[in-house]
């Protein structure tokens, strides 16, 4: 697992260059597994959250309007959302779901990790995906806690 400081850059929170968060990174293949704790997650809920938490945190999706939709709240976060982007550049993200189990049936916790370049750079997150109108979101709780590692401008709706 690598610290928040140092992970920072990639947040657009910190002062460490991506490519010095790359260098130091551990090559990891990106997999989607998932565990059932009271019961195992359906394959097309599984299907819908990888592709929110991909929506939300690679950067597959060229448009943040559709990033946002894919994000609880998304409205709320556009403006610190869209500086991050500003932020964080052309990077090469992407998400590892290493875990996935029913949390209720309106949602699923999960533990997820943001590969840059297909290395680490922030392993074993603890996460939420929910349900909102028929769709699978990226929790907002989940989005703060990366939105504010490493960083002193907190976004007001993770205030």
């Amino acid at each position: 697992a690598r610290s928040a400081s140092s992970s920072s850059a990639w947040l657009g929170g910190g002062t460490t260059s991506a490519s010095a968060d790359v260098a130091a990174a551990k090559k990891v293949a990106a997999t989607t597994t998932t565990t059932g704790g009271s019961g195992s997650v359906p394959a097309a809920t599984q299907e819908a959250v990888q592709r929110a938490f991909d929506t939300v945190f690679s950067n597959r999706e060229p448009d943040p309007a559709a990033r946002l939709r894919a994000l609880e709240d998304g409205a709320a976060f556009e403006p610190s959302f869209r500086a991050r982007l500003q932020q964080v550049g052309n990077l090469n993200t992407s998400v590892r779901i290493d875990s996935m189990q029913p949390d209720g049936s309106e949602a699923v916790s999960l533990v997820y990790s943001i590969l840059v370049d297909g290395n680490v750079v922030l392993d074993a997150l603890p996460g939420r995906a929910v349900k909102v109108d028929d769709m699978w979101l990226v929790s907002s709780a989940t989005y703060c806690q990366v939105a504010t590692l490493g960083t002193t401008e907190i976004p007001e709706p993770c205030r």
